[in-house]
């Protein structure tokens, strides 16, 4: 009769509620390759590393944006410390097609509040928005000639 190996986990008494949330804690294994991210709620760099063992011999982990990174004795520190979150490759999708979404609203609303700042600018000069469409679309099409040689 074989017994199904024990995984063993250490853990503090005051871990216990983490831990339901799948934290546990990871081990020093320089040949795994895992994506991960930070667990911080600001854009903050958790880690930045360089090891050969990493993807393109660095790791940059920071943000919401899911990095891999190979578990070396300083990522598994952050793990181990909450600092990092392991992400299934699923997850990993999904986080970084959060992220795209994420710079696409934003440069929109970059673009809408452009808009608009020009056509406070336009109806402070000329007194009016009758026409700004016009001249928007106008200016957004006509060719730049800061390239042009005189």
């Amino acid at each position: 009769m074989c017994a199904a190996p024990a995984i063993k986990f250490k853990l503090k008494a005051e871990e216990v509620k983490e831990t339901m949330t799948r934290r546990f804690y990871y081990e020093v294994d320089e040949t795994e390759v895992l994506w991960m991210q930070s667990a911080r709620v600001d854009n903050a760099v958790v880690l930045w590393e360089r090891a050969a063992s990493h993807p393109n011999g660095e790791t940059l982990i920071g943000g919401v944006s899911p990095a891999r990174a190979a578990l070396t004795q300083k990522v598994v520190d952050r793990i181990n410390a909450g600092e990092i979150r392991v992400l299934s490759e699923e997850e990993a999708k999904a986080a970084d097609k959060r992220r795209a979404e994420q710079a696409s609203r934003a440069k929109a609303q970059a673009l809408a509040n452009e808009k608009e700042r020009r056509l406070q600018l336009y109806i402070q000069a000329v007194g009016t928005d009758r026409g700004f469409e016009q001249l928007y679309a106008a200016a957004s099409l006509a060719p730049s000639r800061s390239n042009e040689t005189h």
